[in-house]
């Protein structure tokens, strides 16, 4: 009945409008009024946005979702997200279109910050499909070289460490874990070996690795069977708690562009070289 009243309210209203607008000016600018609060209604109700419209708990579905500090595409980016991570995230007021794509933001407390939610989906999706990657090198260009690839996606991680010293000697090692989100920072734990070689230059990947090669490979990375990764907007790369710590002590020495802490350093060959300490970037 009462939506019944409405629309025959309504239809008085429309078919009396220019009666109305002739002989009743304000009834005019009334009516221009209801008419456009009830236009922007319904245009508010179909207007179809990407992602979710509500807070709840959501998988991310981009290779790696950026995490600001405030809801905006221009806000300073405070962490990423790896694909496949699930956690509760809740709907802002915030809407913005980006790339074409409109959306509202939503907030995580386990990430600490805001991220865009075309990029969320309840659906879990396909894992492998995508992942994001980290990369570190490290390396004094006289003793040793070390690189590691950190893969991360639907809270999987696995890590990859090489290492080659002094006379060529080197070593590689693979470690399967998990990862969760917390207090904006990515913890790998419960990891694994899944693979290693003592020479690099073998082909194929050699399970039998002696055990106190992979525990020497393991210290490089993991500490206290976990891995501790936070964003640093300042460095414009992933920390972890040493790395943060030595980038306090000397900010100066950042090279973002390759992601190490620089030093001088001399060779026993009798040379000057530089010390690079390397920091984990989110790969292209």
């Amino acid at each position: 009945m009462i939506f019944g009243f409405f629309r025959f309210k309504g239809l008085r209203l429309f078919s009396n409008g220019i009666f109305l607008m002739k002989n009743n000016p304000f009834s005019s600018i009334v009516l221009i009024i209801v008419i456009c609060f009830i236009t922007l209604q319904k245009c508010a109700i179909l207007e179809k946005y990407l992602g979710p419209n509500s807070s709840g708990s959501y998988y991310v579905i981009a290779d790696r979702l950026n995490v600001r500090e405030a809801p905006s595409s221009t806000s300073k980016k405070v962490g990423t997200l790896p694909y496949g991570t699930y956690l509760s995230f809740e709907r802002t007021d915030q809407i913005e279109e980006i790339n074409g794509k409109k959306s509202f933001w939503f907030f995580s407390k386990q990430a600490k910050g805001y991220v865009f939610g075309s990029f969320l989906n309840p659906k879990a999706p396909s894992a492998g499909v995508k992942e994001m990657k980290l990369t570190l090198r490290s390396s004094d260009f006289c003793y040793f070289f070390e690189s590691q690839t950190v893969r991360l996606f639907s809270e999987k991680i696995i890590l990859r460490i090489e290492r080659t010293e002094e006379g060529g000697s080197c070593v590689e090692g693979e470690f399967t874990g998990n990862y969760k989100i917390e207090e904006g920072q990515i913890i790998g734990y419960d990891f694994h070996p899944t693979g290693g070689r003592d020479d690099c230059e073998k082909q194929g990947v050699d399970p039998k690795l002696p055990p106190i090669e992979y525990e020497y490979l393991r210290s490089l990375a993991i500490s206290n069977s976990q891995m501790i990764l936070k964003y640093d907007s300042f460095a414009e790369g992933f920390l972890t708690p040493g790395l943060e710590k030595a980038v306090r002590r000397s900010p100066k020495s950042i090279i973002r562009e390759i992601c190490v802490l620089r030093s001088k350093h001399y060779c026993n060959y009798g040379s000057d070289t530089f010390f690079e300490q390397g920091y984990y970037c989110e790969s292209k």
